[in-house]
C-alpha cells in the first residue's frame, strides 16, 4: 500500500510542509539564536540544524525518484532548499565551506529540473537564478568583510595603528583628550573606508590620510554635533550617544580578544574615557552601553551582520534588493500559479472535493516565503547596525534636509522598535542544598542516545530558575568598582590587578570573624563555602516567615523529564526565592536579601556549569564542586528537605567548640565550613540585634567577590559564552578591560 503512487505523493506532501514548518521556526529562531538562553532549547536547534540537511536531501530524492509526474515538484523542490539557505540568516556560519553549500544546491537544482518540462520554467529559472545570486553575493560579501573592510575586517589589526600617539602624523592627539567632553577622541565609528592607509616612514606606522573629512564620523564629531537629535539635555541624544560609544569601545575590546597591543597612550586614555562616560554614571546606564558593546562585539563575531553592513548602508541596500527580489519572483509565481497553471493531463495529482491540495501546498509555501523575506528585511532595518549607519549619515550630512524634525523623527522611530537582538536579561542560578542528590539519569540517557550532542551532567548539577538582574544589584556593583578606585590601581610585572581588598569587611572586626572564608585556597571554595552560609541563612528566615518543611524536588526519572520540560517552555510556576513575597521584607532587608541571594546561586551557577570563567586552573571547579557534593550526601544523609537540612548542619555547627570550628576553618570540607559560617553570620544577628546585619554582610561580600571574579586572561570564554545567550559577569568583565585589569590579587595564592 505504501507504494502506491497516491501514497507516495501524499508522503512526500507531509514532508515537503513539515520541513517547511520546520524550517520556518528555526529561521524565526535564528533571531534569537546568539542570545537564546535555555541549554535545552539550543540543544534542540543543535539537533534540528544537524539533521535539516539529510531531511532536505532525502525530500527532493523522493519527489526525484517519484515513478509518476507532478509538475510543482520543482517548485516545492526550490522553496525547500532556499529555506534551507536562509534559516540562519543571522547566526550565520564561520566556515567558507557553508556558503559553498548554499550556492552548490541551486545548481544541483538547476540540473535536476532542466530533465523536467514545466509550465513554469521562466518563474522557476527566475527564482534559481535569485537564490545562486543570493549565495554568490554572501560569498563575495564574507570576503570583502574578512579581507577588504577596515571597519570590520581588520579592525584590530588597524585600530591598534590607529591609536598610536607616538608619531607626528597620528590621528589621536593625548594632549587635546578631555573624557568629559570627549573633546579630542578621534576614535573611529565610520567613515574610514573613504579615507587612505598611509605608511610613516622609516618606522613604517600606519596612520589614516584624511582625504575626505566630512565622511569621517568619530567619537568626539558625534558629542560636537549640534544636531537637535544630539543634544546632550535630550534623552535621545543621551541614547544615541551611548549606542556610538558602545560601538566605538567594542573595537578596542576586540584588539584586546585578539592579543592585538594597543599603545600605552590609548590605553591611558580608555581608562579615563571609561571612567567618565560609564564608571561614573547611573548603573542601569552604565551596563546598558556594556550590554550594548558586548552585543556589537558578538555580532562582529559571531553573526552575518558585518557581512550586511561592511560596506554601510550600500552593502545593506545590496541585501535588501536581493531579498526584495526574492519576495517579487515568490509572488509572481503564487499568482501564475492560480492564472495560467493547469494540470496537464498525465500528471498524478492530489484533489479533494475539488480542490488541488497540491496547489494548495504551494501558495501555502509562497506565502511562507515572501514573509520569511519580510521578517530578514525588518530585521535587518531595525538592528543596532541600522541605527547607528542612520546616526552617523546624520552627523555627516549638515544639511537642512536632513537636519529637520521630519528625519530626526524618522531616525528616532527606528529607536523606539521592540525588535531587538541584545542580551537576555537574566542570571541562572544554582542552590547546592535543595540540587546536591540530583541524579540526572533522563539527561544522560539522551546524552548516550545522541551520541555526545547533548551534554553530560554531573551528579547534583540541577539548575534552579533563571531570574532576570535585581535593579538593586548593579548599583551596589558600580559603588563596589568606585570603592576600588579601579582607573587609579598601579601596574605590577606590566599588568593591572585588583587589590587583595573585600571593601565590605574592612570595617570594624569584620574581617576577623569572617575574613577566614575569602581567604581559602581557591576562588572556588570561596564561591561554595559562602553560597551554603547564604542559601542556611535564607532557609533561617523563611522559618521565621513561617515557611516550613520546603522539600527537595526528588529525582526520579519522570521528575526529571517534567523539569526539563518546564525549564524549555520556561513555564515553572516554583518562586525564585524561598521568601516568595520580597515586598513583606523590612527595606533594611529586603535589597540586601535579593543581592545576596541572586549572586550568590549565580556564581555558584558558575562554578557548576561554566567553570572556566573562574580564575581557577581548568580542571578544579569540577573536582570541588563533585567532592563537595559527595561531602554533603554523607553530612546529610537521609534529609529529604531543607528544613531538614537546615537543622542538621546547624546542630552541628553548634555543637562545636571553639578549636573544633577553628579546625574546621582550615581543614574541614566545605559543607562543613558554610554550616559554620551560617552559624556565625546568625549569632552575630542575634547580638548586635540590628535588623538584617548578616544580610547586609552577606550582600557585600557577593558583590566584592563577583567583581574579583571577573576580571580573566581566558577571554575566549566569555566570547564563546556570547554566542550561546552570553553572562552577567561578562558586562562586568568588559569594564574591567577598559581599565587594562586582567586578574585579581584575591586569588593569587599557590
Amino acid at each position: 500500500m505504501l507504494n502506491k503512487n497516491a501514497n507516495i505523493l501524499i508522503r512526500i506532501e507531509f514532508l515537503v510542509i513539515a520541513i517547511s514548518v520546520l524550517f520556518l521556526v528555526m529561521f524565526i529562531l535564528d533571531f534569537r539564536r546568539n542570545r537564546s538562553h535555555a541549554a535545552l532549547r539550543q540543544t534542540i536547534l543543535k539537533v534540528l540544524d544537524g539533521v535539516s540537511d539529510s531531511m532536505v536531501v532525502y525530500t527532493i530524492g523522493a519527489m526525484q525518484g517519484a515513478t509518476f509526474r507532478n509538475q510543482l515538484f520543482p517548485v516545492w523542490d526550490m522553496v525547500v532548499v532556499s529555506f534551507r539557505s536562509s534559516i540562519d540568516y543571522i547566526s550565520g556560519r564561520e566556515s567558507r565551506g557553508f556558503e559553498t553549500g548554499n550556492s552548490m544546491r541551486p545548481l544541483g537544482l538547476a540540473l535536476l529540473n532542466s530533465r523536467r518540462g514545466s509550465q513554469l520554467k521562466v518563474q522557476l529559472w527566475t527564482l534559481w537564478g535569485v537564490m545562486l545570486l543570493r549565495s554568490s553575493y554572501r560569498i563575495i560579501a564574507r570576503y570583502m568583510a574578512l579581507n577588504v573592510s577596515y571597519w570590520i575586517g581588520h579592525s584590530a589589526k588597524f585600530i591598534t595603528e590607529y591609536m598610536r600617539g607616538d608619531h607626528e602624523d597620528t590621528n589621536l592627539r593625548p594632549d587635546a583628550c578631555n573624557p568629559s567632553t570627549v573633546e579630542g577622541y578621534t576614535y573611529l565609528v565610520y567613515g574610514e573606508l573613504s579615507q587612505a592607509l598611509r605608511m610613516q616612514k622609516p618606522r613604517y606606522i600606519a596612520y589614516l590620510h584624511i582625504i575626505r573629512g566630512s565622511k569621517l564620523v568619530t567619537l568626539d564629531r558625534i558629542w560636537k554635533c549640534d544636531g537637535r537629535l544630539l543634544s546632550s539635555n535630550d534623552s535621545r541624544g543621551e541614547q544615541i550617544k551611548d549606542m556610538c560609544l558602545a560601538f566605538s569601545v567594542s573595537g578596542l575590546l576586540r584588539c584586546q580578544l585578539e592579543d592585538a597591543e594597543l599603545h600605552s597612550d590609548s590605553l591611558f586614555l580608555t581608562r579615563k574615557l571609561a571612567r567618565s562616560k560609564i564608571l561614573m554614571k547611573g548603573a542601569n546606564r552604565a551596563f546598558r552601553i556594556l550590554e550594548m558593546e558586548l552585543t556589537f562585539l558578538n555580532d562582529t563575531l559571531h553573526t552575518r551582520y558585518p557581512i550586511i553592513f561592511w560596506r554601510g548602508l550600500l552593502s545593506l541596500c545590496l541585501s535588501m534588493a536581493v531579498s526584495c527580489f526574492s519576495f517579487g519572483v515568490a509572488l509572481w509565481l503564487a499568482v501564475d500559479i492560480h492564472r495560467i497553471y493547469k494540470p496537464p493531463e498525465g500528471d498524478l495529482m492530489h484533489v479533494v472535493r475539488g480542490a488541488n491540495v497540491d496547489i494548495i501546498i504551494t501558495w501555502v509555501l509562497m506565502l511562507f516565503m515572501m514573509f520569511k523575506e519580510i521578517w530578514e528585511m525588518v530585521t535587518y532595518l531595525l538592528s543596532d547596525w541600522t541605527r547607528l549607519l542612520l546616526v552617523c549619515k546624520y552627523v555627516e550630512w549638515e544639511c537642512f534636509w536632513m537636519r529637520n524634525s521630519l528625519t530626526e523623527k524618522l531616525i528616532w522611530s527606528f529607536f523606539t522598535s521592540k525588535i531587538g537582538n541584545r542580551w537576555h536579561g537574566l542570571m541562572d542560578q544554582y542552590e547546592f542544598l535543595r540540587s546536591f542528590d540530583y541524579i540526572p539519569s533522563t539527561w544522560n540517557g539522551l546524552h548516550s542516545a545522541t551520541l555526545g550532542l547533548v551534554p553530560k551532567k554531573n551528579n547534583g548539577a540541577k539548575l534552579s530558575t533563571a531570574v532576570e538582574v535585581p535593579e538593586c544589584v548593579k548599583p551596589a556593583i558600580m559603588r563596589t568598582l568606585r570603592r576600588l578606585s579601579i582607573d587609579d590601581l598601579v601596574e605590577e610585572d606590566g599588568r593591572r590587578r585588583l587589590p587583595n581588598e573585600i571593601p565590605s569587611l574592612s570595617s570594624g572586626d569584620m574581617m576577623d570573624s569572617f575574613g577566614w572564608a575569602c581567604r581559602l585556597r581557591k576562588c572556588s571554595q570561596v564561591i561554595m563555602v559562602w553560597h551554603i552560609a547564604t542559601s542556611l541563612c535564607e532557609i533561617n528566615l523563611a522559618l521565621d516567615r513561617g515557611v516550613v518543611g520546603v522539600s527537595s524536588e526528588p529525582a526520579g526519572c519522570l521528575c526529571s523529564a517534567l523539569s526539563s520540560m518546564k525549564n524549555f517552555f520556561c513555564c515553572s510556576s516554583q518562586p525564585p526565592y524561598l521568601v516568595d513575597d520580597i515586598n513583606q521584607l523590612d527595606d533594611a532587608i529586603k535589597d540586601n536579601y535579593l543581592i545576596a541571594n541572586s549572586l550568590s546561586r549565580y556564581c555558584a551557577y558558575l562554578l557548576m556549569s561554566q567553570p572556566e570563567m573562574l580564575p581557577d586552573s581548568f580542571l578544579l571547579p569540577e573536582l570541588i564542586f563533585n567532592a563537595t557534593v559527595e561531602d554533603a550526601k554523607h553530612v546529610l544523609e537521609g534529609t529529604n528537605s531543607l528544613k531538614s537540612r537546615y537543622d542538621t548542619l546547624m546542630k552541628e555547627a553548634s555543637s562545636k567548640s571553639s578549636e573544633e570550628k577553628d579546625k574546621i576553618k582550615s581543614k574541614g570540607n566545605l559543607v562543613q565550613q558554610g554550616a559554620v559560617l551560617a552559624w556565625d553570620l546568625l549569632q552575630l544577628q542575634l547580638e548586635s540585634n540590628k535588623s538584617g546585619l548578616h544580610w547586609k554582610i552577606l550582600a557585600g561580600v557577593w558583590v566584592d567577590l563577583i567583581v574579583h571574579i571577573a576580571p580573566s586572561r581566558n577571554r575566549q570564554a566569555h566570547i564563546t559564552r556570547l554566542k550561546s545567550g552570553g553572562e552577567f559577569l561578562s558586562h562586568i568583565w568588559a569594564l574591567l578591560c577598559h581599565f587594562g585589569i586582567e586578574s585579581s590579587r584575591l586569588w593569587q595564592r599557590e
